[in-house]
């Protein structure tokens, strides 16, 4: 029987089966899962351009969904407040040295709020944290005027008391009669919460439905240049607003381990 060994002859083999273009393994690279980075062996999906494995992938779509549960919301809250009142400070300080009220500042307590509200709730957004966000930033902008406004307060009843002791002093020159009382009898009592009966609680209430109206009593008051007040209010909570917003993964698949390196570039794309 003739030998197939010889030269220029083939050596044939049957056992095993060789493609023409190699095995499946050097096909391609393997495929490892970008978040926990575990070789993937069957399915796996493309999140944000990159491969993960089904476990991961569900995953990621838990901790993106929007903020439903109250303990996170209330976390994410106290993390907002705490940036409102830093926020509310920096600009009160900004509006107390220059007398102006600049636009950016809100923009950047809008900043401040969002990005601490993402910090609390671990990077997740959703409506709830929105309009909490909005509110705190408006909140910030009418803590800020509130010093203000209690300062102006303060000056003009210093000025009315004034202005009254004034007129009476020169209506006693005038007529010449003595004064029949003695000015110490005449000295009210200094105001506290304690003579007047009022709750602390509703003094404290009362005060903070202050506070949230003042922005509104400000622009009005200052119309038609409270129209500006009143757009840097917005832009302030837009920039709040933005920023808590539910998170939007970009996923695509599932596809099936084997397939070559382009074809699932162009089934994710």
């Amino acid at each position: 029987m003739p030998s197939n060994d010889g030269p220029g002859q083939d050596n044939l083999q049957f056992d095993r089966a060789v493609s023409a273009t190699g095995d499946a393994a050097t096909q391609r690279d393997a495929i490892v899962c970008a978040a926990c980075n575990a070789p993937v062996r069957t399915w796996y999906y493309y999140i944000e351009g990159a491969p993960h494995c089904a476990g991961c992938k569900q995953k990621a779509e838990r901790s993106s969904g929007p903020v439903r549960d109250w303990g996170l919301t209330l976390r994410a809250t106290l993390f907002g407040l705490g940036a409102a009142i830093a926020g509310a400070i920096v600009y009160y300080g900004v509006i107390a040295i220059t007398n102006f009220e600049i636009g950016i500042v809100a923009l950047l307590i809008g900043w401040m709020v969002g990005r601490a509200m993402r910090a609390g709730a671990s990077g997740r957004g959703g409506r709830r944290l929105q309009f909490t966000a909005a509110g705190l930033t408006y909140f910030a902008v009418a803590l800020a005027y509130l010093p203000l406004v209690m300062k102006g307060a303060s000056d003009s009843a210093k000025e009315a008391l004034e202005t009254a002791a004034l007129v009476a002093d020169s209506a006693q020159e005038t007529s010449g009669a003595p004064n029949a009382v003695p000015e110490s009898e005449t000295e009210a009592p200094p105001f506290t919460a304690a003579n007047a009966n009022v709750n602390p609680l509703f003094a404290f209430a009362a005060l903070i439905a202050f506070t949230f109206g003042l922005p509104v009593m400000v622009i009005f008051a200052t119309m038609p240049s409270g129209l500006i007040s009143a757009l840097i209010i917005a832009i302030g909570m837009q920039q709040a607003w933005k920023m808590t917003g539910a998170t939007s993964l970009s996923i695509a698949g599932p596809f099936k381990v084997g397939r070559t390196r382009d074809a699932d570039n162009a089934a994710a794309a």
